[in-house]
This record gives structure tokens, C-alpha cells and sequence, in this order.
């Protein structure tokens, strides 16, 4: 695995907020050396295909779930501290003008991913007709899909009932 991406924003941020790599990456719970290490990982989730895992792995050998507190942190903090979000976008600009295109290209395309796999399933389970109208109109084909397609109450998993491809487009037919 290549941690060039985690390194640089290691290094940054422990630039921006005037402490030694050693200190952000150590295990020093200071708030001087917790903030800007919550930061980094922070960045790391945002600007770094790398999982949880990996992030923690890079700094020090922690726990994915120390990098989900982490973030949780990291996010509250810049919400209520200037001085703090000041510093953070400063290292973030300086991440920016020099990561690679591909590591952030990757997590934006994972996250979008995700975020639609999630959303399409919410929307499965909440009104299955809905869906296949909104999926047929994002296709270009608006039929009504006839209530008789599908039984009110029922539960849709894709794996074992119709999908909207499968219905026909006349809206069901004769």
C-alpha cells in the first residue's frame, strides 16, 4: 500500500499547526498534539482513498475506531474554533496543490457511490413504485407503473422480485 498521500498530509498539518511529525503521528493525548492529529485523519478521510484501518495504521498503529472518533472530533471542533479552521484549511490548500489526482478522484467516486447505493435502497424499501417511476424517468421513460404490478404492503428485495428493467414499458400491458 502507498501512504505517500497520508504522509503529505501528516506533514502538512503538523507544519500548519507547529509540531513535529513525531508528535502528531506519537501517542501524546496533549491537545496540542490530539487537534492537529484529529485533523490530519480528518483530511485523510476526505482526500485519501485509504480505509479507517489504514488511516489509524499510519498513525501509530491505532484502532479504525480511534479514527471515527477521531473525525467526529475534528468535525465538531472546526464548527466552533476559527483559529482552528483557519489552521485546517490552511494545511488543506497546501494538501491540495500537491496530492495526487487519483487518490482524491477515488474517494470522491467511493463516496458518491456509496451515497447512491444507500439512497436507492431507502427508496426501495420506503415506496418500490416510486423508485420505478423515478428510475424510468431518469431513463427517459415516463409510464405509470400499475398498481397491480406490485402488492401493496410487499417488501421488494431485487434479488427475488421484478426490477424495473423487467417491467414492461407499456406499463404492463393487456
Amino acid at each position: 500500500m502507498n501512504y505517500e498521500t497520508v504522509r503529505l498530509i501528516q506533514e502538512e498539518v503538523a507544519r500548519a499547526f507547529g509540531i513535529s511529525l513525531r508528535e502528531l503521528v506519537g501517542h501524546s493525548t496533549t491537545r496540542r498534539c490530539a487537534r492537529p492529529r484529529q485533523i490530519a485523519m480528518l483530511l485523510c478521510t476526505e482526500l485519501t482513498p485509504r480505509s479507517l484501518g489504514e488511516i489509524a495504521a499510519a498513525f501509530g498503529n491505532r484502532d479504525h475506531t480511534t479514527v471515527i472518533h477521531a473525525v467526529r472530533q475534528a468535525q465538531n471542533m472546526l464548527g466552533r474554533d476559527r483559529d482552528l479552521a483557519a489552521a485546517a484549511a490552511t494545511a488543506r490548500r497546501a494538501i491540495e496543490a500537491q496530492i495526487a489526482p487519483g487518490d482524491a478522484a477515488e474517494r470522491l467516486v467511493r463516496a458518491t457511490v456509496a451515497a447512491l447505493e444507500a439512497a436507492l435502497l431507502a427508496a426501495a424499501r420506503a415506496d418500490p413504485l416510486a423508485l420505478i417511476a423515478q428510475l424510468r424517468a431518469a431513463a427517459g421513460v415516463v409510464v405509470p407503473v400499475p398498481a397491480r404490478d406490485v402488492a401493496p404492503g410487499a417488501r421488494w428485495s431485487f434479488g427475488t422480485h421484478r426490477s424495473a428493467a423487467a417491467l414492461p414499458i407499456n406499463g404492463g400491458g393487456e
